[in-house]
């Protein structure tokens, strides 16, 4: 007896984020040559991505074809087109840069060819990892208190929950210690005003900080500028300053 067997429609696949072009059902079945003549791979990385926010990543795209006895793998990053299904969370440029705004999830979806593939993106915010010991010199831009120095070495200490809220203490090498009272948002950029006791006076000043996100790599930078007020001088210095 003769024994008709079913034919079945080869599929499209996504293994991890490698895509497999498969043609659609073709006669008894099998597997359908792309226009190029070849069955084309192609590959995002990373493809999971886990940032903070501010913080960014570069995507790239390959695409492995094999013709006849050969495999050859391309870069195709420049020709694919990226798209974020949530630019608020993740932004993505139009080189697959992809830079991290606010905690969430988001997709970056990538069309290429006849092909699409994925990244799927994590975006993190715990301040804590802006805590520690910041250190550099600092200049004084605006001098007007007698006896300052035009130069200082500037230690910062940063002590924020998971919020970003906390304290951020400066240090100058004469010893003349500032606190203030700071909430980090998840640009990392913010100012503060404090009041601070030196000489049997107290002393208000202003901070301004924007930490350097940095890449994946995590942060490796600040800059800031602070302005304080001696009876009837005022000093404004700043500088950038490196995560020990």
């Amino acid at each position: 007896m003769n024994r008709v067997m079913p034919t079945r429609c080869s599929v499209l696949m996504v293994v991890a984020v490698s895509l497999v072009v498969m043609g659609a059902c073709a006669g008894g079945g099998g597997v359908a040559p792309s226009p190029s003549g070849a069955n084309d791979v192609y590959t995002v990385k990373p493809a999971l991505v886990t940032l903070n926010a501010g913080q960014t990543a570069q995507l790239s795209v390959t695409r492995q074809r094999v013709q006849g006895q050969d495999v050859v793998n391309t870069d195709v990053t420049s020709t694919s087109t990226f798209t974020s299904s949530a630019p608020t969370v993740a932004a993505v440029s139009t080189g697959g840069l992809v830079t991290a705004v606010a905690a969430g999830g988001a997709t970056i979806l990538i069309a290429v060819s006849n092909a699409n593939v994925s990244a799927s993106v994590t975006v993190t915010n715990d301040l804590t990892r802006f805590n520690g010991i910041w250190k550099g010199s600092i200049s004084l831009a605006a001098l007007s208190c007698a006896g300052s120095q035009a130069d200082y070495g500037e230690t910062l200490t940063i002590n924020v929950n998971s919020s970003g809220v906390g304290t951020l203490t400066a240090t100058d090498s004469p010893g003349f210690d500032r606190q203030y009272a700071v909430t980090i948002p998840s640009s990392a950029s913010f100012t503060s005003q404090g009041v601070f006791s030196f000489g049997g006076q107290q002393v208000p000043g202003q901070i301004a900080v924007t930490i350097a996100a940095g890449t994946s790599n995590g942060t490796t930078s600040l800059t800031y500028t602070e302005t304080t007020n001696w009876g009837s001088c005022t000093n404004t210095y700043g500088g950038t300053l490196t995560k020990q």
